[in-house]
């Protein structure tokens, strides 16, 4: 009888099989599931998560800053661990080799803090009230721990520290978590993570080479988000980008090459890089009084072009379409291909923001970067629904909210004053990011200032019936790109050109049945404070 090369779960389900350590295949490993051709027989547990050796035991236990003891179970870990992996690896940060991961886990090596900041993510995400409570015991427990280990520079720490900025952000915490961050680009520094080393393994080099460019994209969006300079600039590519992820994580311990093309993460990467000028473009609209309509234009233009650019240098395999979408989702890789295509559409809408703010002189650029912005946003949000459909491709993981409210914003705007024919499709499209915002606000507390953001971005849209609403002022410059700080009511008394102050008057009506696209919007947004 000819032997198996696949295991039971993918022949079951028709994915393909890759066998990659002693564990089983990557996809019962990254989904923490037994495998039929794991070697480790002892640790399988059929029809339920990879077990331990001792099924029973207490994996690990720890007293909160409180005096609160905690027993971790290694069924709790197990499945703790199995939710970040599923839900939140390879999405915002990718750190892990996961075989290497689990080994580390079974044989208890992995330090304690570090094995407390992944459960903590991955108990923000159960459902499980019981699971989910778990989650700001175990953040305090491994700061703690983390604290009195801080002198020691190890990739560890370093992953710790990533985990735990992370922690700080869904919690409102943002000047703790550039602390973490700072932090952890100083010890990558010193570990020298961004420098090649002939002596590592093809894991160990990855490894590393994820850690820094995940600190690196980081940077991007926590300075970003408090309105910070960046700390990592101007840094030379003396590393290799990360390769794919499939070939990854079918390496082995020890291996010493490997031949793999760029992965996903190289191609968020290179587009995180574009994302830098689209915030200063933003920020100059406000404070560079040189800057006229035309030469706005331009440098819109140029950006656009880099855009552009990036996604036609995407392989035809990772190019947004339903084939290379099921594709992903079936080597279970559906999470970072999804989170590649929403920040695409996230950066493309901030760039064309400012074309909403109808005060702009109507030309040619203006009108078709008032589309690109409306069609930008519309494909973010029928992704967005696409992946929470798709076992395995979600974005719940809480950068998304910041994105999703950009998203829904620009979908307000075609509510209120788009074309009639848009509206159906719309509302649609509004009440699938609100859904969105509503779930994700179970799993992390930053969606409430989230959803209030929007909240008063809505507020401040029905206050005045013109189409100025969108216009680029420092306080929608906050709204779009400092997602970290506070926002405060909008002053809707701003200079014009001529320097004489305007007034936002509601007199008129710009479109007909306003009031009742006004119904519909306060209507949907008083779901979300709900």
């Amino acid at each position: 009888m000819r032997r198996a090369i696949a295991c039971v779960r993918c022949r079951m389900m028709k994915r393909k099989c890759t066998t990659i350590t002693v564990d089983g295949c990557i996809q019962c490993v990254r989904h923490s599931q037994p495998c039929s051709l794991s070697s480790r027989k002892a640790g399988c547990n059929p029809g339920g998560r990879l077990a331990p050796a001792r099924p029973s035991s207490v994996f690990r236990i720890h007293f909160t800053a409180d005096g609160t003891t905690v027993a971790l179970t290694d069924a709790v870990a197990m499945n703790l661990v199995g939710n970040y992996l599923h839900l939140i690896h390879d999405r915002p940060h990718s750190l892990f080799h996961i075989a290497t991961l689990w080994h580390d886990i079974r044989e208890e090596t992995i330090s304690n803090h570090l094995l407390y900041s992944i459960c903590s993510l991955g108990s923000s995400l159960s459902k499980d009230p019981e699971l989910h409570a778990l989650n700001k015991p175990l953040s305090l427990e491994a700061k703690r721990l983390l604290q009195a280990d801080l002198e020691n520079v190890t990739l560890e720490n370093i992953q710790t520290l990533i985990l735990l900025a992370n922690i700080c952000a869904a919690e409102l915490s943002p000047s703790s978590e550039t602390l973490y961050f700072g932090i952890a680009n100083r010890m990558a520094h010193i570990l020298k993570l961004h420098e090649p080393n002939a002596t590592d393994d093809v894991v160990t080099r990855e490894t590393k080479t994820r850690v820094w460019w995940t600190l690196f994209m980081a940077d991007y969006w926590c300075s970003a988000g408090l309105g910070l300079p960046r700390q990592l600039y101007n840094i030379s590519r003396a590393i290799e980008l990360p390769i794919d992820e499939a070939a990854f994580q079918a390496a082995r311990p020890h291996d010493t090459a490997i031949e793999a093309s760029s992965g996903l993460w190289a191609y968020m990467l290179t587009l995180v890089e574009i994302f830098p000028l689209v915030q200063d473009l933003n920020r100059r609209l406000v404070d560079d009084d040189s800057l006229d309509d035309a030469s706005a234009d331009e440098s819109a233009l140029k950006i656009s072009h880099r855009l552009d650019d990036w996604l036609a240098s995407l392989p035809r395999r990772m190019r947004l379409n339903d084939r290379n979408f099921d594709e992903h989702a079936t080597k279970g890789l559906g999470g970072a291909y999804v989170g590649l295509h929403l920040g695409y559409h996230h950066y493309a809408t901030l760039l064309y923001f400012q074309y909403l703010d109808l005060q702009r002189p109507s030309t040619a650029v203006s009108k078709d970067f008032a589309e690109r912005c409306k069609r930008h946003a519309s494909s973010y949000s029928d992704l967005l629904r696409k992946s929470r459909e798709t076992p395995g491709c979600e974005a719940v993981y809480a950068t998304v909210g910041h994105m999703t409210v950009v998203s829904s914003s620009v979908l307000l705007h075609m509510l209120l004053f788009g074309k009639e024919d848009e509206l159906e499709v719309t509302r649609a499209l509004l009440n699938t990011n609100f859904i969105a915002l509503i779930e994700m606000r179970n799993f992390w507390p930053s969606l409430e200032r989230m959803i209030t953001r929007l909240s008063a971005f809505q507020s401040a849209c029905l206050q005045s019936a013109d189409p100025n609403t969108h216009r680029i002022d420092r306080w929608m410059v906050r709204f779009l790109l400092e997602h970290s700080l506070p926002l405060d009511e909008r002053d809707w008394t701003y200079a014009g050109q001529t320097g004489q102050h305007i007034e936002s008057s509601t007199a008129t009506r710009p479109i007909q049945g306003f009031v009742e696209r006004e119904q519909f919007v306060s209507d949907a947004m008083a779901t979300l404070r709900e």
